[in-house]
């Protein structure tokens, strides 16, 4: 049993089982969830609107349920690992991670749709204040309202509560909620999706700028927001709406993240999940692209489908997908896939994603070596250990065809 579950079942399960307990924590939920609605309703910030945290009120359902963040922070590090960003770390999250955990296995909706609103209000603001220290409510009304396609998912809501209320709480908990009622450790993809879909609003396909050697996003609210500001337009600009134009440079349709998002997941899901058997062809063309023995190849592979890989597999996804960007899952099973992973993958070296995708692997590599051939990884040439990195890329790209293009 994983230690946030032993600490769910020993102390706070027992604590909520007094109904004036749980009622209270509901009420409170309600409360803040109300107060934003409110406060926001009756603000004309557009998307500039920062909310007013309840942190003091959230810290207190640490009194209420007469739990030590010290001992839940110690939890979640056990489970989760002990090299965690500040966010893992923040006791606002873990407690409203705990109270949503308990919504859905008691099926107390509204406790799990309050708790998850509340979270993603702190996201909310740390995104907005980290993009948009300074932003001008005229521009950004004209960006919603004149600059945004019409599907473009923004434009589909008045601010940032009812964006939070009925679009992001319903959709990640659709998504996320029956996983987590089976395995507790999806609560913290429930959590670091929660984090990367508000992040994607601002910003996404972030690519380097040759002239400038800058990084710069492709899309997302900011970019949009940035060119409206240095034209000077604002809402008493006169202006026309863009209408549905795919081609519009910059105004990037937001599902292009989701479907992202649902081609990772589904990847990662079935690689780490299922007994995944490499047909012998696939074994010898990984053979003929490397030089690395079939030996080698075969322990490799055996060992990367296994559960305690998941997040080094998950995240070489998404890098993978994002140098090739992959934007659906037609551009995995058009002919040039193969292409794009060498060039843009294999080929491509000395920039952010490749170094990170290298670190990966080694980490990756360095344990299944240990602990499945006795050999020390770092004892390989530079050049033999690309080789050994491209196996589980070659690996990683079948699996990718192989889930998304014929079915499993």
């Amino acid at each position: 049993m994983s230690a946030i579950e032993t600490l769910y079942k020993t102390k706070i399960a027992p604590a909520l089982q007094d109904k004036k307990i749980e009622t209270l924590i509901f009420t409170e939920l309600t409360k803040m969830v109300s107060a934003s609605y409110t406060s926001n309703m009756a603000s004309d910030e557009s998307f500039c609107f920062k909310f007013n945290l309840p942190l003091i009120a959230v810290n207190n359902f640490y009194k209420i349920l007469n739990l030590n963040p010290v001992e839940v922070n110690l939890s979640f590090k056990s489970d989760w690992g002990s090299t965690l960003t500040a966010m893992h770390t923040d006791p606002y999250y873990q407690i409203l991670l705990l109270l949503i955990y308990h919504g859905i296995i008691t099926k107390k909706e509204n406790i799990t749709k309050n708790a998850l609103m509340v979270l993603l209000l702190k996201i909310w603001n740390g995104r907005k204040s980290h993009f948009f220290k300074y932003c001008d409510k005229r521009v950004m009304k004209y960006v919603i309202s004149r600059m945004l396609t019409n599907r473009h998912i923004l434009s589909k809501y008045e601010n940032p509560v009812t964006l939070l209320q009925d679009y992001f709480v319903p959709t990640l908990l659709s998504k996320y909620a029956p996983e987590i009622h089976q395995d507790i450790f999806k609560l913290k993809r429930l959590f670091e999706q929660s984090y990367a879909r508000i992040f994607q609003l601002f910003i996404f396909n972030p690519r380097t700028n040759l002239q400038t050697g800058k990084q710069e996003a492709q899309g997302g609210l900011l970019p949009i927001y940035m060119k409206a500001r240095e034209e000077g337009l604002y809402i008493t600009t006169q202006g026309q709406k863009q209408q549905d134009d795919e081609n519009v440079s910059g105004y990037e349709d937001f599902a292009t993240t989701h479907n992202r998002d649902e081609i990772v997941d589904k990847t990662t899901d079935f690689m780490v999940m299922n007994k995944v058997l490499y047909p012998i062809n696939i074994i010898t063309e990984i053979n003929r692209k490397t030089n690395v023995s079939v030996k080698i190849i075969e322990k490799i592979l055996a060992a990367l489908n296994e559960h305690k890989n998941i997040e080094i597999i998950q995240n070489l996804l998404v890098l993978i997908l994002s140098r090739c960007n992959v934007t659906s899952v037609t551009d995995i099973c058009k002919g040039n896939f193969s292409t794009l992973i060498q060039k843009n993958v294999i080929s491509s070296k000395n920039n952010d994603e490749a170094n990170k995708i290298q670190r990966l692997l080694d980490v990756l590599l360095e344990r299944i070596f240990k602990e499945k051939l006795d050999i020390n990884f770092n004892n390989y040439s530079v050049v033999h250990k690309i080789k050994i990195r491209n196996v589980i890329i070659f690996a990683i790209e079948h699996n990718l065809f192989r889930v998304n293009c014929r079915g499993n």
